[in-house]
């Protein structure tokens, strides 16, 4: 393992610890990485005495999580450790050599490197790709992983699954609020998976994106016409839950780490490289929605 390559660090996370890990599972010797993640142990936890059990939190595809829970309604025996890493090919991780680094691949290292940092119990949460490696994670059921939270649950019958992925109009039993729910995910199979069309299928022939700034910023920004109208009201002066720094530090880091394509990758792994009998989500996890 490779536990001595710090990441250096600028601006507002520059008091995060951040540390490359070289990975390599035991039964699966040909696969190995370093991947880089931030990990902060929580401060305010170790002083208090009234502390509860930490239940240190792996976030995948998120944000720097915050070790005050005081400043935001919580208490502070309620902070916990936070453990943040890339995904292969993202932002500082290493950039794959080889075919193979999939959703699966990537839950069961995730798994590894929570033990490498001696956590015995912890909860897992993800959003986007990160919620595809945190429900694997679920799947594969490590002792260890007590729980896990998604904001991008999987949780589209397989009926409606096809019938929209043909086009094809909406059972007629459907009631007002699950006829809106299939216009919206018609509009978005039809109109909004072009960018994940293309990195699935052809990911190495975006060179715009990895040659020019101005085209990765392009590819990054339109992505779906929601979206697209937030960060047009940004720049516009509008307050938003992102800022312009935000928008721009996002780019900039995949610019400066040249992960463009790298990235686009995981949408061809995960579209050739994996049985679909392995994203089978959700099938042994609750779901509760939370107001």
């Amino acid at each position: 393992a490779d536990h001595g390559r710090r990441v250096p660090r600028t601006g507002r996370h520059a008091a995060v610890p951040r540390r490359r890990h070289q990975l390599r599972a035991r039964r699966h010797g040909r696969w190995r990485a370093h991947l880089h993640d931030a990990h902060a142990r929580s401060r305010r936890r170790a002083r208090h005495a009234g502390a509860r059990e930490n239940h240190p939190h792996l976030l995948c595809a998120g944000a720097d999580g915050r070790d005050d829970p005081s400043a935001y309604g919580g208490k502070p025996e309620d902070a916990f450790d936070v453990v943040i890493p890339s995904l292969p090919g993202h932002g500082f991780s290493e950039k794959p050599m080889k075919p193979g680094w999939n959703p699966p691949k990537i839950a069961q290292a995730w798994i590894i490197l929570m033990k490498r940092l001696g956590y015995s119990r912890y909860v897992a949460q993800g959003g986007d790709w990160g919620n595809a490696v945190t429900e694997l994670m679920a799947l594969l059921a490590p002792r260890e992983l007590v729980g896990v939270h998604t904001n991008m649950p999987a949780t589209v019958p397989k009926n409606i699954a096809k019938l929209l992925l043909a086009s094809s109009q909406p059972p007629a039993n459907l009631t007002a609020d699950e006829q809106r729910a299939y216009r919206q995910l018609d509009a978005f199979y039809s109109h909004g998976l072009a960018y994940a069309q293309e990195m699935s299928q052809r990911p190495q022939t975006l060179y715009g994106i990895e040659d020019s700034p101005i085209g990765l910023a392009a590819w990054m920004l339109d992505h779906d016409a929601r979206s697209y109208d937030l960060i047009a009201r940004v720049f516009d002066g509008k307050k938003e839950g992102l800022t312009k720094e935000d928008i721009l530090d996002n780019i900039t880091l995949y610019w400066l780490t040249k992960t463009g394509i790298s990235a686009a990758r995981l949408y061809w792994e995960a579209a050739f490289a994996v049985p679909s009998r392995q994203l089978a989500f959700f099938e042994p996890t609750g779901i509760k929605k939370v107001p």
